[in-house]
């Protein structure tokens, strides 16, 4: 269950919601390999707000951008960047 781990640590480092999207199901002709189909959406705080598992779905999620902004507000660590240590070319933030 790293797959979801990581989910979760990618959504709360980066401060962004993130949707991970596994398939269902075995593939593959000679070594069949199974695929739990576990899809994850967690809210920038890390929060989990869907999981599914083992079923095809579809899934509609709603991306709030006033949570995500009073959450950035809540905890700017954006100010802590150090633009100087980058190209300028090469940095780049979304807000």
């Amino acid at each position: 269950f790293a797959w979801l781990s990581l989910l979760k640590a990618r959504a709360i480092e980066n401060m962004a919601y993130v949707i991970g999207v596994n398939r269902v199901g075995i593939a593959g002709k000679k070594e069949k390999i199974y695929h739990n189909g576990y899809t994850a959406f967690f809210s920038p705080m890390g929060e989990e707000k869907i999981l599914t598992s083992e079923k095809e779905d579809v899934l509609k999620v709603i991306l709030s951008k006033e949570e995500l902004s009073n959450f950035r507000k809540k905890f700017p660590y954006i100010k802590d960047i150090q633009k100087e240590l980058y190209n300028s070319k090469d940095f780049v933030v979304f807000l």
